[in-house]
């Protein structure tokens, strides 16, 4: 991968022997700059640990989803998880659906990016509305299942498709740093 692309890793299963292995890898291959590591609780503590031995900061995107939308917000929230993974269930929006303003201020205060999952769709126009939608309404990086029509679609929103870069230095980020609130 390039060094200017981020790369999501799902760990799947909340296994910590597991999630070190692969965080191990990321680290020989000095990649911990770019990946955001999607974990469950004791997978995300032997993420962070790894990343810690290396001398390096790791993104972990929160994947120990509560029923309602709220209660993962706030899980999120004070488990110090730099990312969150919303995702639309149909017909079930206070499940878990599009995020609100009120959700979306909360995420941006604690300095939350989200992860949206997932755009199924081909359709160019229909991924277009989609993808517009939720940039409206703050979501940082949406999961696709068709990339070419999703970067069509990103174009005619005047989105520039991302230039690989394959040097090692690190890449600029327009985000404001994260901060973990304080626990009560």
């Amino acid at each position: 991968m390039p060094q200017n692309i981020w790369v999501n890793v799902d760990i799947k299963d909340n296994d910590p022997r597991l999630a070190t292995l692969v965080a191990e890898t990321v680290a020989r291959t000095h990649r911990f700059d770019q990946v955001i590591f999607a974990a469950r609780d004791q997978a995300a503590s032997a993420i962070r640990q790894v990343a810690e031995e290396a001398g390096r900061k790791s993104r972990v995107a929160n994947m120990s989803r509560k029923l309602f939308r709220d209660q993962y917000v706030e899980a999120t929230i004070h488990s110090c998880a730099e990312f969150i993974q919303l995702v639309d269930v149909p017909y079930f929006p206070f499940v878990r659906g599009k995020p609100g303003p009120d959700t979306m201020n909360r995420l941006k205060e604690a300095g939350v990016r989200v992860n949206y999952s997932w755009l199924r769709e081909e359709d160019e126009m229909e991924l277009k509305a989609k993808l517009q939608d939720l940039f409206d309404r703050g979501v940082h990086f949406i999961l696709v299942d068709h990339v070419e029509p999703a970067m069509k679609a990103a174009a005619t929103l005047d989105i520039p498709p991302l230039l690989p870069r394959w040097a090692k230095d690190s890449f600029p980020t327009r985000e404001s740093p994260f901060h973990c609130p304080s626990t009560p």
